[in-house]
């Protein structure tokens, strides 16, 4: 697997004129900065039928979609195992 800098090269070689078009490697390294980073439930909670990446207060990652809400406050749903748990953080599986 490339390292993030590799990809950046390849996607400014591939898509830019100028052979390492600093200013798409800074685009590209951006994007893949926004697309790892962790929503708080404090600031946002995603619709209730979308399917995102949970991480709960013990730390562990996990594919879940809401349960319920109520007011700011959360239920998860959590695939293959059923359980409902409080998170701390979440992030879209599928950015586009």
């Amino acid at each position: 697997m490339e390292t993030i800098d590799e990809a950046a090269k390849d996607y400014a070689d591939k898509y830019f004129e100028r052979s390492g078009n600093c200013e798409a490697k800074l685009g590209f390294k951006a994007g893949v900065v926004f697309a790892q980073q962790w929503v708080s439930v404090e600031d946002e909670i995603p619709e209730d039928d979308e399917r995102v990446l949970v991480k709960g207060y013990d730390g562990e990652i996990h594919v879940g979609v809401i349960e319920g809400r109520s007011g700011d406050y959360a239920e998860w749903h959590i695939e293959n195992c059923g359980f409902i748990i409080a998170a701390k953080f979440w992030r879209r599986i599928k950015l586009i």
